[in-house]
């Protein structure tokens, strides 16, 4: 099974769809998080037949700010528990093993001074079900200062409650491949700061169902952040689909149209 996640920072004109439907291509993911859609519920349903996804959830956003969708295929079973507009708690079972686990999509706060209600919501979340559990999303925060290049140092105060959530949900993170930071603000020279704000944490029992699992990270060029793909088996899943080559056709040389079409390529 793959997931991927990613803070798409709006999806309201056909680049940013473009690119989303490109990373879907190339990963073949089974469920798709999506946040900061900046859209509507009709126009995330117009968008889960582009993708190819039969089922979705989404939380509209607010005005032109934040947004969220949970695309995923068929054969995957999703059973929602609870959902905000900070994130989705689902019951997935995996298609190929028929395991059951937990499955949380989070994405923090906007406001820094509101960001312990993330923090809270993490805490609910475990008291409410235990056993195999994964979370993934947009955290918006640094667990210490290796995870940030550039700028000035994060307060140790400010980095406090996120460990202290991942520590009393008894969740770890997952190392990615690749560039170790999700985040850049892509300015220049010595303004330049790149930080790790999206990942995915699980807990020991989820491990022990998906030993060989890997997170892979992948840079877009429509979002300040970086997509993220865990495949719960590395060693079947982690394929980096290439789109088919375009193959020409001597015979089409004679069809009446072939000039006309290539003149317009």
């Amino acid at each position: 099974m793959k997931i991927m996640s990613w803070n798409s920072r709006g999806l309201g004109n056909p680049r940013e769809v473009r690119a989303l439907r490109d990373l879907v291509w190339r990963e073949d993911p089974n469920i798709v998080f999506v946040m900061e859609t900046r859209s509507v519920y009709s126009r995330m349903e117009i968008l889960k037949v582009q993708l190819g996804f039969p089922c979705f959830l989404t939380v509209g956003s607010i005005g032109r700010s934040g947004g969220l969708c949970l695309f995923w295929r068929q054969e995957v079973s999703l059973v929602l528990k609870s959902y905000s507009q900070f994130h989705f708690d689902v019951v997935a079972s995996d298609p190929i093993s028929g395991v059951s686990w937990r499955l949380s999509t989070i994405y923090r706060h906007p406001e820094i001074n509101l960001r312990r209600d993330t923090w809270a919501l993490l805490h609910l979340l475990k008291d409410q079900l235990d056993g195999p559990w994964l979370c993934c999303g947009d955290f918006e925060e640094i667990l210490e200062n290796s995870e940030k290049l550039g700028g000035r140092e994060r307060p140790a105060s400010q980095m406090r409650g996120f460990r202290d959530a991942l520590d009393y949900c008894q969740l770890r993170s997952i190392d990615a491949v690749g560039s170790l930071h999700t985040w850049s603000n892509f300015s220049e020279g010595s303004a330049l700061v790149h930080e790790r704000l999206d990942r995915f944490v699980s807990n020991v029992e989820w491990l022990d169902l998906f030993p060989t699992c890997r997170v892979c990270n992948r840079n877009t060029s429509v979002s300040d952040h970086s997509c993220l793909v865990l495949s719960t088996d590395a060693f079947v899943q982690n394929v980096f689909r290439k789109p088919p080559l375009f193959k020409f056709e001597s015979l089409w040389v004679g069809d009446r149209g072939c000039e006309e079409a290539i003149a317009n390529a």
